[in-house]
């Protein structure tokens, strides 16, 4: 059924029951980033990763800064409405990160590096969170 409007807390709850029946296919699709244009990078409300590689640029834009383009960006807070929640583990070991750890990090037990684990959820971001609220008091 097409429905003409979403809004933050359901497009979260249908995000997280596509969780539910494929954590591993879900994880594969949140990594994606797909090549754009430098104009699509210079836009306010859409999140575009910059990479550089020696003196070439790259403009990546991943699906999760597609549906936070749907709901506007903090452009304060550089945040979207919605993200992703990933455990972070040693590439090296497979331990597990702690509360903090992020990508790229050094592992503690071992000295390796940090990687992205599995997705666990998605969830409303802090500023999500306000929008939501200036709404209802509106």
């Amino acid at each position: 059924m097409i429905k003409n409007a979403l809004d933050i807390g359901k497009a979260v709850a249908r995000l997280n029951a596509l969780v539910e029946m494929d954590p591993d296919g879900m994880k594969s699709v949140c990594e994606a980033r797909t090549p754009v244009n430098p104009e699509m990078a210079e836009h306010k409300d859409l999140p575009v990763l910059v990479a550089k590689q020696g003196e070439q640029t790259f403009y990546l834009m991943g699906p999760l800064g597609l549906v936070n383009y749907l709901f506007g960006m903090d452009q304060d807070a550089g945040m979207g409405a919605i993200a992703g929640i990933f455990e972070v583990a040693c590439g090296k070991c497979g331990l597990l990160g702690n509360e903090g750890q992020v990508v790229g990090d050094v592992c503690g037990a071992c000295g390796g590096e940090i990687e992205l684990g599995d997705l666990i959820e998605f969830t409303i971001t802090p500023q999500g969170r306000e929008a939501i609220a200036r709404d209802e008091q509106v």
